[in-house]
């Protein structure tokens, strides 16, 4: 009838109904697909309506976006009318402007303005998320390509100065490449040991400094800052990194095509041996370590083809029971990081400020703000 949906899906999907919780999954009204010609587009243009307790009704990409109560909605009205959205990308300004009142609410809010806001009496609100945060390299592209070259970066990495420096007091160490995610576990097989990063690295035989690119998203100011911390790490056992900073859209285009002529003829010439991954864990388990590192996804861009993580992949979203999975998973973990396939770096809280009357807000698991029940203290 017209209120049912059969889907069937091509693999066993034992927890489908939790991938309709992501925010790219939308149900649109067709009658506004038709209206619109995104009957048969893909991604859809523009935007289509929602079904939230707030509706859109002035949007500036980048820039600006309104919203107010639905008339339309089927649940008790949310207490504020309406909802003002501004981009400040400044971080220093975007603090100030809390201050000055032009804002009730921002973020992301930076370390460096935490202690200010607290002690001039604003809010924080510290959640922590399942981010992971971590340098992808490209396992098949010299000198990446060889184990040692990775252990010894890793071991090259000072992350008691490191994370605190950079992500602040909210953030801390990870050492697995689920974090967050059901089953995961912190393998810390890589101190901080720079003789023993200098000896693996002469083990190698090969001529010093080795020349690597780690690519950056411009616009990410605390993955720059980060990126040029580990540089002076290992400028000091003999590798020389470039920093180049790249649009996302145009780095990510790059990088599709050089997966594709890598899978099509066996080889190409990369761009990059390292880059920046953020990911925000799936929350069922196994999903994100078959999501990254199954040889056959398109976001296995660390070029990872490893039949043992094959095989915990598949199972790990397989129909097995939960308790049958995650000593797998554990076990996959630990296979991940002795290859040293990437560098975890850390995971961290999102950390927003209000005035001090903002009241009742919060997040959804996958870190998307909720204000339902948000109303302001008299």
């Amino acid at each position: 009838d017209r209120y049912t949906l059969k889907m069937v899906t091509r693999v066993p999907i034992p927890d489908l109904y939790a991938w309709f919780f992501q925010t790219w999954t939308a149900v649109i009204p067709h009658s506004w697909a038709i209206a619109t010609g995104n009957n048969n587009t893909y991604p859809v243009t523009g935007y289509p309506p929602g079904t939230g307790p707030y509706m859109w009704v002035d949007f500036e990409p980048l820039l600006y976006a309104k919203m107010v109560r639905n008339p339309f909605w089927r649940g008790d009205p949310p207490v504020i009318d309406e909802i003002e959205i501004y981009t400040a990308i400044d971080d220093t300004g975007r603090a100030m402007a809390l201050e000055a009142g032009a804002f009730d609410f921002i973020f992301p809010v930076t370390p460096e303005n935490w202690d200010r806001l607290a002690d001039k009496g604003f809010k924080l609100w510290i959640e922590e998320v399942p981010i992971m945060f971590s340098v992808r390299v490209n396992n098949v592209f010299p000198p990446t390509d060889d184990i040692r070259v990775r252990q010894a970066m890793a071991h090259a990495i000072n992350y008691d100065e490191l994370i605190p420096s950079v992500f602040g007091k909210y953030a801390r160490r990870i050492a697995t490449p689920i974090t967050n995610d059901p089953g995961a576990k912190d393998f810390f097989i890589y101190d901080y040991d720079v003789e023993k990063a200098k000896a693996l690295l002469a083990d190698t035989g090969l001529s010093l400094p080795l020349k690597m690119k780690f690519n950056i998203n411009s616009g990410k100011e605390k993955q720059l800052e980060a990126a040029q911390v580990l540089k002076a790490y290992w400028g000091i056992i003999g590798i020389d990194v470039e920093l180049e900073l790249m649009e996302r859209s145009t780095s990510g285009a790059i990088g599709r095509e050089e997966y594709k002529a890598y899978h099509e003829g066996g080889s190409t010439d990369f761009s990059w041996h390292l880059s920046w991954r953020e990911w925000h864990g799936d929350g069922r388990a196994g999903y994100t370590f078959f999501s990254l590192y199954h040889s056959d996804v398109s976001a296995n861009s660390w070029y990872i083809d490893d039949p043992r993580i094959d095989e915990i992949a598949e199972f790990g979203i397989g129909l097995a029971p939960i308790e049958e999975k995650l000593p797998r998973l554990e076990e996959g973990q630990k296979i991940w990081m002795e290859e040293a396939y990437g560098l975890p770096i850390a995971t961290w809280s999102y950390v927003h400020a209000s005035v001090p009357e903002f009241m009742d807000f919060s997040m959804t698991p996958n870190m998307y703000p909720v204000f339902e029940n948000t109303y302001f203290e008299d």
